[in-house]
């Protein structure tokens, strides 16, 4: 009799599935399967470890930082202003000295807002202008119209 269920291996049905599945375990896809009990607890625990910090601290000014401060690995230390206004990079160079950046944060320059009632009065202002130009255009004296005088031709007898 043949075995028509497709989780039950048999040797003349290649297409079978791999059933690996354990009661009480919990599928971990970084191992590529299912784990038993507690180790999917240590996975987790491992992850959070991973988890790595920008060394340094708030300081006053750029002298409370001392050299034990900046590891030798080659990574840069924060070393932030308590007001935050600038922030020093330190880090180990090659030839043994400690490279030191600062930087400042830039303040955004924001342009006076004008309240809707001063954009009205603005407008206002810019028809009056209109009107005063109109108006003064039109008191000017015009200039006299001068008509074109005809030139008389001269008859030339022949």
């Amino acid at each position: 009799m043949a075995n028509n269920n497709p989780f039950y291996p048999t040797p003349a049905n290649p297409y079978t599935w791999n059933n690996n599945y354990t009661p009480g375990a919990s599928y971990a896809p970084q191992t590529g399967g299912y784990m038993a009990g507690n180790q999917t607890t240590n996975l987790y625990q491992n992850q959070s470890n991973r988890f790595q910090s920008i060394p340094g601290r708030l300081v006053n000014n750029l002298d409370e930082i001392t050299p034990q401060e900046v590891p030798m690995d080659g990574s840069v230390s924060l070393f932030p202003q308590n007001d935050y206004s600038a922030i020093y990079a330190k880090t180990w160079t090659k030839d043994g000295t400690i490279a030191t950046v600062k930087f400042i944060p830039e303040q955004p320059q924001m342009e006076p807002q004008k309240s809707p009632l001063e954009e009205r009065l603005d407008r206002i202002d810019q028809r009056f202008d209109k009107l005063e130009k109109i108006l003064s255009n039109r008191n000017k004296p015009k200039k006299p119209y001068n008509k074109p005088q005809q030139v008389k031709e001269e008859q030339t007898g022949v």
